[in-house]
């Protein structure tokens, strides 16, 4: 009984009890605050009311990176939610906790005026508690209730506020542009003058004619690729042609870094061949004596220069080069074929220009000139002796034949009474002019080897023989049909049939060798004959 009455006096008692409720986390507490309060916050507020504040915008279930070892005030959390959960400590403990709490919050106003004063653009008519909030809501603790002195204080690590930024990531730094060195030229070119080359219009391959030294000496900086060489006109890439003359080609040194750029250029024309233009006619025609001049009727001129250094235009003779055209060219005492005009432009050979043959003649002693011509390495009169010596004839003792054919001799007037000769060459002058002899039969038989199969075909002229027998002349011999002659007993016989000719060897006492050609016959015949007949004449230049 007493001891129902004890415990009922007991509640009794602590009813009529009336605790402090002052935990701002209690609800029945005056010192309770909503969620929602202000994050601006005033001045007037007390600290714990800022504390609550900012714990209340900072999420609670989130670890903070940045979490470090609690400071005092987090020490005064743990006794406050230790004595709330517990209901058992004595109010001196709660008081304990708010005094630690105060100590926290205080701590943390030093850091958050510290902070205060680092943003330029927040007002100082702001608390440093509001800057603070805004400082500590970027670094949320790991769940504790009361902030602690370090919750207030902004980590080194935590990001900077938008609102107070003092400096903004800096952008990279641009690319530069490419630096050429070296030089692209042409190459192989035919001349060049003022910064240009020039190809003349043979064929030439363009992509074998560049010479680039061009490099980027800042490749990497740059951020560039390999120097690459473009080709355009003229068809090139490709091969250039003469069908491509006057045209220009360009070749550029090129490379793509961030972009493509252009880093040399050279410039090259293709222009059409030198040449010379009119053509090659001898003045007073084309036969001439040893040791004259042989003039042309009109000088060619140059084309195509286009300031190429030119020389000429000068004669050649068998690829020789003689005289400038406008000296003349100077007739030796052999025939002269192969003759050209021709010149020189940027040290390359300009094609020729073909000028007739030449003639050359010689006389005898009576005066009587005589066309040459070189056939092999003999140099043969290219008509029939008419040298009047002694004993000769003309065909049906008319002058007219010998104007045309020559004179006919015997074997001994042909001989000047000389000995007999096989020799080659034979050593016998006999009726010739000085510096020329009568041919042996082996230097015949020589002259017919060397031209060849059809050889009278070829010797013969290409006129004044009967019977359609005329010759091609490929040679130049003009070999005439004169006939012959066995004067007094049987006259004269078969002009315009057939031509013969004496050599130097004799058969026998009463015979010697001779050469024929007949109107029915393309070939070139040795055979003998009696020693008075008369046949024609033909010397051959020592």
């Amino acid at each position: 009984m007493l001891r129902f009455l004890f415990v009922f006096a007991l509640a009794f008692l602590l009813g009529c009890v009336e605790f402090e409720r002052d935990n701002p986390l209690d609800p029945g507490s005056p010192q309770y605050q909503k969620e929602t309060s202000s994050s601006s916050g005033s001045q007037e507020r007390s600290s714990v009311s800022q504390g609550q504040s900012s714990s209340s915008q900072a999420p609670r279930d989130v670890p903070s990176s940045n979490s470090a070892v609690p400071s005092s005030g987090s020490q005064g959390q743990s006794s406050v939610s230790q004595g709330q959960s517990s209901g058992s400590q004595e109010r001196s403990s709660v008081s304990q906790g708010q005094s630690s709490v105060s100590q926290g919050q205080s701590s943390g106003s030093q850091e958050q005026s510290s902070v205060s004063q680092g943003q330029s653009s927040v007002s100082q008519g702001q608390s440093s508690v509001s800057q603070g909030q805004n400082s500590s809501s970027s670094a949320p603790s790991s769940g504790s209730l009361v902030l602690s002195s370090s919750s207030l204080a902004p980590s080194s690590s935590s990001p900077s506020p938008s609102s107070g930024s003092l400096s903004s990531s800096s952008s990279p730094s641009a690319i530069p542009d490419p630096i050429a060195t070296g030089e692209i030229t042409f190459k192989g070119f035919d001349f060049s003058g003022g910064g240009s080359y020039y190809y003349i219009g043979t064929n030439v391959t363009i992509e074998d004619n560049i010479s680039s030294t061009v490099a980027v000496s800042n490749a990497s900086d740059a951020v560039c690729g390999d120097v690459k060489i473009e080709l355009s006109g003229c068809g090139a890439p490709g091969a250039v042609t003469t069908a491509n003359a006057n045209c220009a080609i360009t070749a550029k040194a090129v490379v793509t870094c961030v972009q493509k750029h252009e880093l040399k250029t050279a410039t090259a024309t293709v222009v059409p061949n030198p040449s010379l233009s009119g053509s090659c006619a001898w003045a007073g025609g084309s036969v001439f004596s040893g040791g004259t001049t042989a003039s042309v009727t009109a000088e060619p001129a140059f084309q195509n220069e286009y300031g190429r250094e030119c020389e000429g235009p000068y004669f050649l003779v068998d690829g020789e080069r003689k005289n400038n055209v406008s000296a003349g060219l100077t007739v030796g005492e052999l025939p002269m074929n192969g003759i050209t005009i021709g010149a020189t432009c940027a040290s390359k050979a300009v094609t020729a220009i073909t000028c007739p043959y030449i003639t050359v003649v010689m006389f005898d002693d009576n005066k009587q000139a005589y066309k040459t011509v070189k056939i092999g390495d003999q140099v043969w009169m290219a008509e029939n002796l008419n040298f009047n010596a002694n004993g000769s004839r003309c065909y049906g003792n008319s002058t007219a034949n010998c104007e045309k054919y020559g004179r006919l001799y015997n074997w001994s007037t042909a001989m000047s009474n000389s000995a007999s000769s096989a020799a080659n060459p034979s050593g016998v002058q006999g009726v010739c002019p000085s510096g020329w002899h009568l041919p042996s039969d082996a230097e015949w038989d020589v002259l017919v080897k060397f031209v060849g199969s059809n050889a009278g075909t070829k010797l013969k002229a290409k006129s004044g023989w009967n019977s359609n027998g005329n010759g091609t002349d490929e040679c130049g011999f003009s070999a005439l049909p004169g006939g012959g002659g066995n004067y007094p007993t049987i006259g004269f016989y078969n002009v315009g049939d057939f031509g013969c000719w004496w050599s130097a060897t004799e058969l026998n006492a009463s015979s010697a060798y001779y050469w024929c050609m007949g109107n029915n016959s393309s070939n070139a015949d040795g055979g003998n004959n009696d020693k008075t007949r008369q046949y024609s004449v033909r010397c051959v230049r020592d």
